[in-house]
């Protein structure tokens, strides 16, 4: 069988000496195999073709390695990813999540001897149970599931694949929390915070007018911060009370203005030349 440990210090007395004087210099992830003692070790974290590295500075946890992954199958990523920027227009965050988590996949894959488009229903579950024992987080596996299913559906979509292994495969059951959310009075002294002193000058008034105009318009208008901050002139309508945004996925929407949030994005325009 084999180990995957991250060691801090050579405090594991069941590392070699020469391998413990490593760990002790660079804190470094080696892999330990063998069922007796542990007799050969192999660092792990040096940058991979999956971008992996570790940081010494985290306590022991079990971990996978990470190697290279065939060119098959770094093709398949490669055009996966690229169906999901260019013709599903998601965000580069989540297409590098997407990206991640199926050469995860990959890289466990490899390690049974398997590619992806040969994966089967028992290769994905153990995938999943091994995610289980390293100490993942059941959100953090439910996200990699949902990464599976849609990589499959595309390379059945894309006839990669004649059948999708992960037809079957569950999800786990995550347990939804309601978010803490502001009560009114709290909103109301954030929205009033920005607030200009006695002898605030032309500049210092104007950034106030601003920063208040922003939190209106996400208090008052449900919006997001990156959608607040790419907000234009010409988006703006305040005679209609409506404001054009651009959303996840690029997905443009209009939404309405309330009249606080109105008001405070026409005092904003009237003083928005100081700062230009």
């Amino acid at each position: 069988r084999s180990e995957f440990i991250l060691v801090e210090q050579a405090v594991d007395s069941r590392l070699p000496g020469d391998v413990r004087c490593e760990v002790e210099r660079h804190g470094k992830c080696f892999q330990l195999e063998d069922d007796g003692p542990f007799n050969r070790g192999r660092c792990l974290n040096e940058p991979t073709a999956i971008g992996t590295s570790w940081n010494p500075t985290r306590r022991a946890r079990r971990t996978m390695a990470a190697r290279d992954l065939p060119r098959s199958d770094v093709a398949l990523i490669d055009g996966f990813t690229d169906h999901l920027a260019l013709e599903r227009h998601l965000s580069p965050a989540t297409v590098e999540a997407y990206r991640r988590d199926v050469s995860q996949l990959a890289a466990f894959l490899r390690r049974a001897r398997r590619d992806l488009p040969g994966a089967g229903i028992d290769d994905l579950r153990r995938f999943l149970a091994q995610l289980t024992s390293l100490g993942y987080a059941r959100a953090s596996i439910a996200r990699r599931v949902g990464a599976i299913h849609t990589f499959y559906r595309w390379a059945v979509s894309s006839g990669v694949v004649a059948d999708d292994p992960a037809a079957l495969l569950g999800r786990p059951k995550v347990i939804s929390r309601l978010p803490v959310v502001l009560r009114v009075a709290e909103a109301a002294a954030l929205v009033e915070a920005p607030d200009t002193g006695e002898d605030a000058s032309e500049v210092e008034s104007a950034v106030v007018l601003r920063d208040r105009a922003i939190l209106e318009l996400m208090y008052g208008s449900g919006l997001r911060v990156s959608e607040v901050a790419g907000v234009t002139v010409d988006g703006v309508d305040l005679d209609r009370g409506r404001v054009t945004v651009v959303g996840k996925g690029d997905k443009e929407r209009e939404v309405p203005l309330g009249d606080p949030a109105r008001q405070a994005v026409l005092a904003w325009l009237t003083v928005r030349s100081v700062l230009a």
